[in-house]
């Protein structure tokens, strides 16, 4: 692609300097006026405007401050003979790339114009993978049709426009690091970072130094400062799981930070202010880990402004089919192979399983099977489970007659089973089976299950 650059300069010696040294590597387009250059830009697509700063019918400046306005991405540099402190200063705080004094050095004009364009890829390539995280994480990428889900679908739209702390809880697995940048991409931080800590991954010394960043000598190996996810994520959003593994100690601190919104570096004195969504995650019961005094109550409420509860896969059953083929899809992409789809044994297999590890372990199961087959279909026998007590056992499930069943029969013998499991406990069947308690009232009388 070539690039366009128009150039606003009077001096014919300058004019000819620039058509002989850039004519062959640039598109270029010469006028005098701020006027004229305005109608170009109407009519042009302009990467880049190098102009003189004293024009016959206006500055440098203040054409630099228009054509900001109407399109940011136009990289704009400043030339003039009038060079002096003041009006760099003035030019770059307007927002040129860059400031030339003439008499032009033609070379310099290209190190600054090849640094322009660098600098332009970089931030159209920040700005496309931007885009791409905000389409990946948008709602339409989250796999759940579930009523149970949807309602978490709402309450993520609610809060996103928001600043308000968020607690995300849900068993391990449930894809609570996934709803945290849902949260994050949908919100008006979304052009700023989205930071990350496991908190059960760190020990409490790291794990303050990781938060807060530390000075130059704090500790024996601090040979130089270095700044903390709580700074690095100033503007945007950090996200702290597992943050039921916290010791007392840093929940202190991390509290204070909640509270005012600044800390101090680990050996340092100065205080720092910033601006931060925080969002965390738990699969803990931390009502009971503050009543067993291993987490501070007033620190649990300063947490837990707006929760969030993923309900585990067995409670959405109904999404089981999707997940599983869009990670099929996936895997068969990532490993090259010709995969299609799941047999409807193999689908109502995985609908009966109990999931203890939730959509991780679904997904893991998926990839393992890609790994090792080579035919168009996964049939049951691909899908090694192990079932525990209360579930429909492989062997129970190899036993059902599928032949010649229509599909009002497999829902009846799928709600028989699920109701059956759970004690007859219409609630819980319903939750499992992602349907209401009233329709499955009325499909258990139907059919005539109790």
């Amino acid at each position: 692609m070539i690039h366009r650059i128009l150039i606003i300069e009077d001096l014919k010696d300058t004019i000819d300097l620039i058509k002989n040294t850039l004519g062959d590597e640039y598109e270029l387009y010469f006028t005098t006026t701020a006027a004229e250059a305005f109608q170009i830009l109407k009519l042009n697509k302009i990467d880049l405007i190098i102009t003189d700063l004293k024009l016959p019918d206006s500055t440098g400046v203040d054409l630099l401050k228009i054509v900001k306005k109407q399109d940011s991405n136009i990289t704009v540099i400043i030339v003039t003979g009038y060079g002096s402190i003041t009006s760099a200063v003035n030019a770059m705080k307007s927002g040129a790339f860059d400031y030339l004094t003439k008499p032009l050095d033609i070379d310099e004009l290209k190190i600054v114009i090849e640094r322009a364009f660098q600098q332009k890829k970089l931030t159209d390539e920040i700005k496309d993978l931007k885009f791409q995280l905000s389409e990946k994480y948008g709602f339409d990428n989250i796999i759940a049709r579930s009523p149970n889900m949807l309602k978490v679908f709402e309450k993520v739209k609610q809060v996103s426009e928001t600043n308000a702390t968020v607690l995300v809880t849900g068993e391990s697995g449930t894809g609570k690091e996934l709803i945290a940048k849902a949260i994050h991409f949908n919100s008006n931080r979304k052009n700023n970072s989205f930071l990350a800590i496991n908190c059960g991954a760190l020990p409490e010394n790291l794990l303050e130094s990781e938060l807060f960043g530390y000075e130059k000598g704090a500790f024996t190996g601090a040979t130089s400062r270095k700044m903390g996810k709580v700074e690095l994520a100033n503007k945007g959003t950090l996200f702290l799981d597992e943050i039921g593994e916290l010791s007392l100690f840093t929940q202190v601190k991390l509290l204070r930070f909640l509270e005012q919104k600044e800390f101090m570096r680990l050996g340092g004195n100065r205080v720092i202010s910033v601006d931060v969504r925080l969002i965390t995650a738990t699969n803990k019961n931390l009502e009971d880990e503050v009543q067993a005094g291993q987490f501070r109550e007033d620190f649990y409420y300063r947490l837990k402004v707006f929760e969030i509860f993923l309900p585990p896969l067995r409670e959405r059953i109904n999404d089981i089919p999707l997940i599983a083929v869009h990670y099929l899809k996936e895997f068969s992409k990532q490993y090259k192979k010709k995969i299609e789809c799941f047999s409807k044994e193999a689908i109502e297999k995985l609908k009966i399983y109990n999931w203890p590890g939730n959509i991780r372990e679904l997904k893991n199961l998926i990839e393992s099977i890609v790994i090792v087959i080579d035919k168009p279909m996964i049939t049951p026998d691909e899908i090694s489970l192990k079932f525990n007590s209360g579930e429909t056992s492989e062997a129970e499930f190899k036993n059902w007659n599928f032949e010649g069943k229509t599909l009002e029969e497999f829902e009846k013998d799928i709600i028989t089973r699920t109701y059956f499991q759970n004690n007859r406990n219409k609630t819980k069947t319903a939750n499992i089976l992602g349907i209401g308690r009233t329709t499955l009232i009325r499909k258990l009388k139907k059919n005539n299950i109790d």
